[in-house]
């Protein structure tokens, strides 16, 4: 059997049993300690991670939602484009007015960018589509897409400018009238 100067080990029934002591260490209390700091340090960092990833795809839906807008309303400019060259074919000119044009397409629903309260698109009567090619036909009049405003060319190409962009192209534009 073994000795010891600490504990009185007792023979019961073969089994070997030890008395029970109360209490702990400060080197146990420490470790515990430890354990538990590291578990929490770990909690947190995965915490933190977890919430630039939900910042980071909210960021990135908000951008998705922002160019789906774009395309959606360079599609409506690209469709009224279409509809402006049948039009010129079949009568020899552009429509006369803005009420003309939507007379023409037969719905207004093409007429605005799909972006919440964003108004009814410009147009500027009075030109052909042998007018310059960088003449403004169709436009956003409020920056809608980050600032930016779509605009229609004469030309049929569709880009975005910015509103100081846009009022010297618009000048330019009535210039050539």
């Amino acid at each position: 059997m073994l000795k010891s100067k600490k504990y009185k080990m007792f023979r019961n029934q073969n089994k070997i049993t030890f008395p029970k002591r109360s209490g702990g260490t400060i080197v146990n209390i420490l470790v515990v300690g430890i354990i538990i700091f590291l578990i929490g340090a770990g909690i947190m960092s995965l915490m933190k991670q977890t919430g630039e990833t939900v910042e980071e795809y909210g960021e990135g839906m908000i951008n998705t939602t922002n160019k789906a807008s774009g395309i959606v309303c360079t599609s409506n400019m690209n469709q009224i484009f279409q509809i402006l060259q049948m039009y010129s074919i079949s009568e020899g000119e552009l429509p006369a007015s803005y009420e003309a044009l939507v007379n023409e397409v037969g719905t207004s629903g093409v007429f605005h960018c799909s972006e919440s309260d964003s108004p009814n698109y410009s147009y500027i009567p009075g030109q052909t589509l042998s007018s310059p090619p960088d003449n403004i036909l169709l436009y956003e009049s409020v920056p809608v897409h980050n600032g930016m405003c779509n605009v229609l060319r004469v030309s049929g190409k569709v880009e975005m400018l910015t509103p100081e962009e846009l009022q010297a192209a618009i000048q330019q534009t009535e210039s050539h009238l």
